[in-house]
């Protein structure tokens, strides 16, 4: 999706990408971001490859750790204007026994099943849950002005 926002007055590329990074750092850690970041160009694009817990839920109360979620985010930032691109989800679960391997399905996958869709359903709405949050954290942030850390000087 694209987000424009013409009446804003600090709206420039750079700030825009600064904030998202903010951002992000706070969201995933900023040990973590380091290792996820596939493309950085400083106030034009940012590619990260992100992993986190998939939570799926089982009624209203109940949630329950499946795995992991792998997913590919790309954002591009324009004076006034940001991008944002969701894809390449993969359900990452670790394989029975003591091997130490990983199943990795792509949700494509999922989208297609004819049967026993009930049961992997949860984790499409996982991914929707992931990426709804993510959006939102986005909106917020890059609509209020850059405030440097005190360590960013």
């Amino acid at each position: 999706n694209i987000i424009e926002d013409e009446e804003c007055e600090n709206c420039n590329a750079d700030s825009l990408y600064w904030r998202a990074k903010k951002y992000l750092t706070t969201k995933i850690g900023k040990d973590a971001i380091k290792k996820m970041v596939i493309e950085d160009k400083v106030a034009e694009r940012l590619v990260l490859r992100i992993t986190v817990p998939m939570m799926t839920t089982n009624g209203s109360f109940t949630k329950k750790q499946e795995g992991e979620l792998e997913y590919r985010l790309t954002l591009r930032f324009k004076d006034s204007r940001y991008k944002y691109q969701f894809g390449n989800f993969v359900h990452v679960e670790p394989m029975d026994g003591v091997s130490g391997k990983t199943n990795r399905t792509y949700h494509e996958h999922y989208m297609r099943l004819k049967k026993g869709f009930q049961q992997t359903d949860k984790y499409l709405l996982a991914a929707e849950a992931e990426v709804k949050l993510v959006v939102e954290g986005l909106k917020k942030s890059l609509r209020e002005p850059y405030q440097p850390d005190e360590d960013d000087w």
